[in-house]
């Protein structure tokens, strides 16, 4: 799905598995630094933000982090991490004009 703004970016859910190279500190996977999605690396310029998110699938409580990030190609993308398997999804994406 896309959706087009008045200032000419559109803006996509995706839902795609990625692959995220992480900084991990004082927690595992604690920010991306770069992602590969569809054979392409972006490296991440900017943390913009992050949060948790939980969801009850299957009746199980399934936490997730999130993070919005702005790459090396100026766009904003929203990476998700599963917590319990450790999975990556590009959630979310901004590509600005």
């Amino acid at each position: 799905m896309s959706m087009a703004s008045a200032n000419g970016s559109h803006y996509s859910r995706l839902g795609d598995p990625v692959w995220v190279r992480c900084y991990s500190g004082h927690r595992h996977a604690e920010r991306p630094l770069s992602f590969v999605h569809h054979e392409r690396e972006y490296r991440v310029i900017d943390l913009e933000s992050s949060w948790f998110e939980e969801d009850a699938e299957g009746g199980a409580l399934t936490r997730k982090a999130c993070f919005r990030v702005r790459a090396d190609d100026g766009n904003l993308y929203v990476l998700s991490r599963r917590e319990m398997d450790d999975a990556w999804t590009l959630e979310r994406a901004l590509y600005l004009a």
